[in-house]
Order: C-alpha cells, then structure tokens, then sequence
C-alpha cells in the first residue's frame, strides 16, 4: 500500500525534531564557537610565525649551498640534491602557511538550520521542505513504510546529544575552559539540558 503524503510528513518532522535546538543553546552555541574560533587564531598567528622563520632559515641555507659552491666546498650534484630538499621542506611549509581552516562558519550554517528547523519545515514550501531535509542528511529511504534516515555530521551530534547530553556537555570550569569568557561559562551552566546535573557523576 502507497504511503500517505500526511504519513510521510509527519515522520519527517519527527525526524527534524531530533536536531531541532532552540534560540538560547544556539546563541550559547555561538557564542562557545566564536571564543573558540579566536582562542585557536591565537594560536595560528605564533604557529604561522614559526613556519615563516623556518621558511627564512631554508632560505638562508639555499644561499649557503650557493656560497659553498663557488668555493669548491661542496660539489655540484652534492648542491643540487640539498637544494632540492630544502625546496622541498619550503613548500611543505608554504602549503600549511596556506590553510585557511573555514569550522567556523560552517558551524554557524548548521546551527542556523538545526535552530528551529520543526517549525520551519511546517511552514515552509514543498522546495523549501526538501532543502531541509536534504541538510541534514543525504539520503533518507523507505523501509516498510518507515523513513530511514542517514543524519550527517554535525546534525546527528545534535541528534545524539538530545539522548545522551553527558557524552558531550562536561560541566564547564574556567580552569577547564581559560579562553572562555565569564559570560559564556555563566550560561552554559545556567542551562542543564547542555550539562549534566550537580549531582552527576560525570
């Protein structure tokens, strides 16, 4: 027997409403990521100088080799196999010079879908309702009637941590945390849907 289209719809709202998150744990959210995001820049710029001082010392090393060569200290082939491996370490370094690592809006396009996705999909257009769906995961088929679906990452983060919050949500402690600031830390831990309860073990 065919599969009512009202049958359909309502598996799928059942399905978004385990990735659904509200307006405050988004806004916690990202607020976390965004402190994440500039604590881990910090982080880049002391490694990005790093690698430039190596790429500097390789090509101080280049310029020896071309020295030691016109002073007969090395030979020609000697030079040139050294050169080609320091030419080779320079553009490893150029290559992690270059990456730009983009989570971060990533995140926030996740997190702008999951927020509130039940009702947008209620009330959105039939092209607007598989765009949704689609987001989320990539294939969703029927078995017997049932709407299987495969929920991709982060969403299925969400949809796991609704479950079991203590797999994901630690209680969050400045000394576990020090590039958070007091504000997020003092949300966080207003809300104990995100953290386990004062009497957890966890």
């Amino acid at each position: 027997m065919p599969i009512r289209e009202s049958d359909l719809q309502t598996q799928f709202i059942n399905i978004l409403k385990t990735v659904d998150i509200e307006d405050d744990f988004k806004e916690w959210a990202e607020r976390y990521y965004q402190e994440l995001s500039e604590h881990e820049s910090k982080n880049v710029t002391d490694i990005n100088a790093n690698i430039q001082k190596q790429i500097v010392d390789i090509d101080k090393k280049i310029g020896s080799l071309l020295d030691m060569t016109l002073s007969q200290s090395i030979s020609k082939e000697e030079h040139d196999k050294k050169r080609h491996d320091l030419l080779v370490e320079k553009s490893t370094l150029q290559e992690k010079l270059n990456e730009s690592p983009d989570w971060l809006s990533k995140v926030n396009k996740a997190l702008d879908t999951a927020n509130n996705i039940e009702s947008k999909f209620k009330s959105e257009l039939k092209d607007e309702k598989r765009r949704l769906l689609r987001d989320i995961g990539s294939d969703l088929f029927l078995e017997g009637g049932i709407v299987r679906p495969v929920i991709e990452k982060p969403f299925f983060v969400f949809a796991d941590a609704k479950n079991h919050p203590e797999k994901y949500f630690k209680r969050i402690e400045p000394v576990d945390y020090p590039f958070l600031s007091p504000q997020t830390i003092t949300l966080a831990k207003l809300n104990p849907t995100w953290l386990p309860r004062e009497d957890s073990n966890l």
